[in-house]
């Protein structure tokens, strides 16, 4: 049995994914961004964010083959399947780990600093 959520301010825009032709989620959040990732390595990972509940979500992650059919549509919904994983923002962190990985980019010579900006 698939649990949804019930959302009763309007439809709101999601995906439906399927693999063989087997639904595996409706993904939508209502102010935010949905993404599927598709790789042989690790299969199909669908993750998204919501920018008004300061969430991250963890819908389904599975494998596939070669020759599996996956077939991702737009919807507009209702309810959607409740995430495996529903983690709330922590911006501090979020901004630590900005800033580290800013500094260890700068470090690689990947990114330039923002003090040099005027330099070039």
């Amino acid at each position: 049995m698939i649990e949804t959520k019930l959302f009763m301010d309007s439809s709101m825009k999601g995906f439906e994914i399927k693999i063989n032709n087997n639904l595996k989620k409706i993904a939508a959040t209502s102010a935010g961004s949905v993404l599927v990732t598709l790789t042989y390595q690790h299969g199909i990972d669908i993750t998204g964010s919501d920018d008004e509940s300061g969430e991250t979500f963890q819908w389904t992650k599975s494998d596939f083959n070669i020759g599996d059919i996956v077939e991702i549509k737009p919807k507009h919904v209702l309810s959607i399947c409740d995430s495996t994983v529903s983690k709330k923002i922590d911006r501090e962190e979020l901004l630590t780990t900005y800033n580290n990985l800013k500094q260890f980019l700068i470090k690689e010579g990947r990114l330039n600093n923002e003090n040099d900006r005027n330099k070039i």
